[in-house]
């Protein structure tokens, strides 16, 4: 399967010019959930490349898939045009126009409030690091400033709360995190984050690490990159995993961006 800001006044520790790093999350929470409304009006592509191998070793190329995020039918539909590099088996080209087909008609025919609620539900199965869990349930730290992209950052550094309890679904994940953050100090959006997992979670091993940055197209904040590495165990072999996802060609939709499908004769 990832933010613009009403300006709050920053407490001063003492007689130092920096500010509080609970402050700044705040603020950020704030950039992160006004932006999010207006990146969903874009289209993109996405290509994922999965990688596998021995610690220590090299990875290995196994498989990589690329998909153009359309919108259909009035909402966001994402679907595989490569597979590994190359165009799609007739097979598998022709299971996606039936499954876009079908995509379409189901959004035709379900009113879209009934079919928010499924999304809603859906979320519950994601993963994702929720900056709002963040600000809620973390406690944060200034680590600094840096220039990242060539954009002045605040680095704040969050880890779960004592007590903190363990996600109860993937929509949680944050929970099980500790995060270190690049914000950036004209917008307060997120520039990069660098997540570590605590302890075995679901799927996901102690000490996995996600990575995702951020570009900035039209004054609107957008995914670029989202990089996991960590390792899984199969029987009494370790290996490393590594998916590394990287986001392209943004254009924002409009009436004319919409793709449909004629049904086959």
């Amino acid at each position: 399967m990832i933010r613009l800001f009403p300006l709050l006044l920053i407490p001063v520790l003492g007689q130092a010019s920096d500010p509080d790093a609970a402050a700044l999350l705040r603020r950020a929470v704030d950039a992160e959930r006004d932006n999010r409304h207006k990146a969903g009006n874009y289209l993109f592509r996405e290509v994922i490349f999965y990688h596998e191998g021995l610690p220590g070793k090299a990875m290995t190329l196994r498989r990589s898939a690329a998909y153009e995020v359309t919108f259909l039918e009035g909402e966001p539909f994402h679907r595989m045009v490569e597979l590994d590099g190359g165009p799609l088996p007739p097979d598998m080209e022709r299971d996606e126009r039936k499954r876009m087909e079908e995509v379409a008609e189901y959004r035709r025919k379900v009113p879209l409030e009934k079919r928010r609620k499924k999304v809603i539900a859906a979320e519950g199965r994601r993963f994702r690091i929720d900056l709002r869990l963040i600000g809620e349930y973390h406690e944060a730290r200034l680590a600094g400033e840096e220039t990242v992209l060539g954009r002045k950052a605040w680095i704040i550094e969050t880890e779960p709360k004592p007590g903190t309890h363990k996600p109860r679904n993937r929509a949680e994940w944050a929970l099980s995190q500790k995060c270190r953050y690049w914000i950036d100090q004209e917008t307060m959006h997120p520039l990069k984050l660098v997540s570590t997992q605590l302890y075995d979670w679901d799927d996901v091993s102690q000490g996995t690490v996600t990575e995702s940055t951020w570009l900035r197209v039209d004054d609107v904040w957008l995914v670029a990159t989202i990089t996991t590495r960590g390792e899984e165990q199969r029987g009494n072999l370790a290996l490393m995993r590594e998916t590394d996802q990287r986001y392209s060609n943004y254009r924002k939709f409009s009436t004319t961006s919409a793709i449909t499908y004629e049904a086959e004769r």
